[in-house]
């Protein structure tokens, strides 16, 4: 079957259940938001069941949800979450539907009786389970590895089918892709380089943090642009309850985290870090240092509208100058062996983003999310190590022939203007479509030096706009979500994207996962680690004159419940890499040229297992 043949029949049959869903209009949707009763903040992956009927739903990454399929009468809705107090609320739909309040659930200590009503409930929920390759991180499970550092990035390394690049790089590639194929979205917002260049950290502030969904291959149509994974971070809204947070001031390392209430209706959450690297102070006489902070300003208007604000900035600077060093290995031991030695390193970046976010229940039924964002980040990495052996004559210095110099320095901008719509209408209990649109206005600038040999200049400005629709039906234990992903780059022509994903539920405590999907990439990453000392951050670049990135993704995968706390899971995937661009930098050393020039294009295969437990 011929892609435009596939697309038109999604698009069929999307129809289809449409006109199904206005034939029967008798049943009716229910729907609203899930709190924290002390702190209002919104609560991810709750459980809200219809007993009577047997069906229910989980909350959505923003705490909301949508209960379709109710017919007129009365009904009991059962709210529970792990950790929190299980209790129902009696509801009757006359006419239209309803769009409740926030519902307040209150925290309680976890007991096994508690984990097991929860896990069962899930179960029953394919909103969060659709994804075939997901693995969900809280703040607690970062913290309860020694290694990473309190760190999400670092806490992810050690997931199944995620490497580190090198040793002391915070880059990580999945599924055999490369470090620019991976997406890092901050509540919604495409984060660039979302490194610090000390510890090999990651620039976000757990405590900030409210979840973390890792989606390593797969995914839906709401997410492109990206070849190998997605990594969506959620930030907490503020406490309404009062204010909360800690303060550690220090020397050489500092934090603050604050939440509270800001106004009758809103609440806000302050944060920072500041780091300053001593170790190289000492040894080099340098000065090594990051920071970071946020604000977040959330302001519930009323039951249907919520408007939220938020800003983050970062900044590093990482100096290695081994020249003291040297000079006093030579003045200590009486050589003069480095006496016209000359090797450092020096990375400055910055990353902002800003966004507005405007949450809206049309109905019961219906739910909008409307975001504007700004995101940039600009970089600026030279190093050079120059070296002329002595040679020692009679006590004096002279010099061999022997001379060593190699020098770098790559400087990179990238800024994205996006807007972004998405709809997600419950057209039945069994029946759920999203779509969406979106346009990023992109900004680059490029260039390069190798050993003063200028490698060329780029600036561009492209834009995309980029159509996605979904259709997910659940009819027993098969839970079915076909999607497409339309994109038109730099006004060249649109290209589509169909994807499919599938979850059986079979008998012990089995389920049954597949997911098939074309993937498009138009903005890559050059890989400098031949000609850098050490890449501390990608360097991005447009396809402008270039057909995109290209792979398609073949994922089986198996879970098995081992209790209500456990499950363990077997993924086997294939990606077939049709088209990859790497760069090589060298390959004109000896003329002037733009850096499109150096594009190389090529294809690969990954393909692999991998088994995880996972518990809680």
């Amino acid at each position: 079957m011929s892609q435009k043949s596939y697309i038109k029949n999604i698009i069929c049959g999307i129809l289809l259940c449409i006109s199904t869903n206005y034939i029967s209009a008798q049943n009716y949707a229910v729907s609203g938001y899930l709190i924290d009763a002390s702190t209002k903040e919104t609560l991810i992956g709750a459980t809200v069941y219809l007993s009577d009927k047997g069906t229910g739903v989980i909350t959505d990454r923003y705490g909301y949800f949508q209960l379709a399929g109710i017919p007129k009468g009365e009904h009991i809705l059962r709210f529970s979450y792990v950790g929190y107090e299980t209790f129902e609320l009696k509801i009757e739909i006359t006419d239209k539907g309803i769009a409740l309040p926030d519902i307040e659930m209150k925290p309680k200590p976890v007991n096994i009786e508690e984990v097991t009503i929860s896990a069962s409930s899930i179960n029953k929920a394919a909103d969060r389970q659709i994804e075939t390759s997901m693995i969900e991180l809280t703040p607690k499970m970062v913290q309860s590895i020694p290694t990473a550092r309190n760190d999400v990035l670092s806490a992810i390394k050690f997931l199944p089918g995620i490497d580190r690049t090198e040793p002391f790089s915070p880059l990580f590639t999945v599924r055999g892709g490369d470090p620019g194929e991976n997406a890092v979205l901050l509540d919604g917002v495409m984060i660039y380089n979302p490194y610090h260049s000390s510890m090999s950290s990651g620039i976000f502030n757990t405590q900030t943090i409210k979840s973390v969904d890792m989606l390593v291959g797969g995914f839906g149509a709401e997410f492109g642009g990206r070849n190998s994974s997605v990594m969506y971070i959620s930030t907490k809204d503020g406490n309404r309850s009062g204010l909360h947070g800690e303060i550690e001031p220090g020397t050489f390392q500092s934090k603050a985290f604050l939440e509270f209430p800001l106004g009758n209706k809103g609440s806000a959450v302050i944060a920072g870090r500041y780091f300053f690297d001593i170790v190289p102070y000492f040894i080099m006489h340098t000065k090594s240092y990051f920071y970071d902070y946020n604000f977040s300003y959330t302001c519930r208007i009323n039951p249907r509208h919520r408007l939220t604000g938020k800003f983050f900035q970062s900044h590093d600077r990482n100096v290695i100058d081994m020249n003291t060093f040297y000079q006093y290995i030579d003045n200590t031991i009486g050589w003069n062996m480095y006496e016209d030695f000359s090797f450092i390193m020096t990375d400055k970046w910055t990353n902002r983003a800003a966004t507005l976010i405007h949450n809206w229940s049309l109905s019961p039924a219906v739910f909008i999310r409307s975001q504007i964002y700004y995101s940039s980040h600009s970089s600026r990495n030279i190093s050079n190590f120059d070296y002329r052996l002595p040679e020692v004559i009679d006590g004096d210095s002279t010099y061999t022939n022997i001379h060593l110099m190699t020098s770098s320095e790559f400087k990179n901008r990238i800024s994205d203007l996006s807007v972004k719509t998405r709809i997600n209408y419950t057209l039945a209990r069994f029946n759920t479509l999203t779509a969406g649109v979106e346009y990023n206005d992109y900004s680059f600038r490029n260039s390069a030096v190798i050993n003063l040999t200028s490698q060329g200049q780029l600036k561009h400005k492209p834009g995309q706009w980029a159509l996605f629709a979904e259709n997910k039906l659940e009819t027993g234990p098969l839970i079915f979500r076909a999607g497409v992903r339309s994109v038109i780059y730099d006004n060249k022509e649109w290209l589509h994207e169909p994807r499919v994903n599938l979850v059986l539920t079979l008998p012990d405590e089995f389920k049954l996962r597949s997911a098939w999907g074309l993937y498009h990439q138009y903005v890559i990453s050059m890989n400098t680690n031949e000609i850098e000392m050490n890449q501390s951050v990608d360097y991005y670049f447009p396809l402008t004159n270039y057909k995109p990135g290209k792979s398609v993704h073949y994922i089986v995968g198996l879970d098995k419940q081992l209790n209500p706390a456990t499950v363990i899971s077997l993924d086997l995937y294939s990606k077939d890499i049709q088209r990859v661009y790497t760069f090589d930098v060298n390959q004109a050393d000896t003329k002037v040229i733009t850096l499109s020039d150096k594009l190389q294009q090529g294809s690969g295969n990954a393909y692999g297992a991998e088994l995880i437990l996972k518990g809680s």
